[in-house]
């Protein structure tokens, strides 16, 4: 609650103004576990089990936000370790190496985990329409998929049946009918549980990715900022501070957006 000062006598309170604010707070945490040791009548010692996920000295918000900037962020490994010792977290470079490569299975199970919540079905409506038109498959092979009354397959194994049944897997032809029909049946599962529907597609406009809203993107060239070519005394002049420094990538790249 903020109150307001410096107010004219008289003002009268009529409510409050709501101001959102988000911001992003980055903090190391450490947390030492007292783990209890029993030692058996053998002479053998039982430490206490840590908590689960927990499996090195760096726990698993730390080991995931790597995996994310090195994998998602393109960060490299000095950048990496770099910003966790500014934060406060005492790592080597050979430590980040690790979190990048060893003990990756509940990671990739937890991945696995939410690609299996995703629908599986296969859907012919508009959406499928349109995709199977914009690659190429022949107009009689559409209109023989939207003539039938049934236009939701549960899974994979219903869904090629129908196609077989309908013929489609005897046809020798180019586009693959089978391959641009199944294409096209998942992108109107897609469409029909409103999934993705605000994401953007990234490619070098190859056509198998323009599906949805599709942006392009072409890297015009990249070169070693010290091997440059350089035209008045001022570009020489501080490529020549380059080359005293370590070698700068230098890029340019153009993106366009389509429908």
């Amino acid at each position: 609650m903020v109150k307001a000062a410096a107010v004219p006598e008289g003002s009268r309170l009529k409510g409050h103004e709501p101001f959102l604010v988000q911001d992003l707070i980055i903090a190391a945490s450490a947390t030492c576990y007292q783990r209890e040791r029993r030692v058996t009548p053998d002479g053998r010692t039982i430490p206490a089990p840590l908590p689960e996920r927990i499996d090195c000295h760096f726990g698993p918000e730390l080991r995931r936000f790597v995996l994310m900037q090195y994998h998602q962020g393109q960060s490299t490994l000095p950048r990496l370790t770099a910003l966790r010792q500014s934060v406060g977290v005492p790592i080597s470079k050979r430590q980040v190496q690790r979190l990048l490569t060893d003990k990756q299975e509940g990671f990739v199970s937890e991945a696995r985990e939410v690609l299996r919540v995703g629908h599986s079905d296969y859907v012919l409506n508009d959406a499928a329409c349109d995709y199977m038109r914009t690659h190429a498959l022949p107009a009689t092979a559409i209109t023989r998929l939207m003539a039938e009354p049934q236009t939701d397959f549960a899974d994979e194994a219903v869904w090629l049946a129908h196609l077989e049944r309908l013929g489609f897997t005897a046809l020798d032809v180019t586009p693959n009918p089978v391959r641009v029909a199944t294409e096209g049946a998942m992108w109107g599962s897609v469409q029909s549980h409103k999934f993705l529907c605000d994401a953007v597609g990234l490619s070098d406009d190859a056509g198998q990715f323009n599906v949805g809203r599709h942006a392009l993107c072409w890297i015009r060239a990249e070169r070693l900022a010290h091997k440059l070519e350089m035209f008045t005394d001022k570009q020489r002049a501080a490529q020549a501070r380059v080359r005293g420094l370590r070698r700068l990538p230098l890029c340019w790249a153009s993106v366009r957006f389509a429908a």
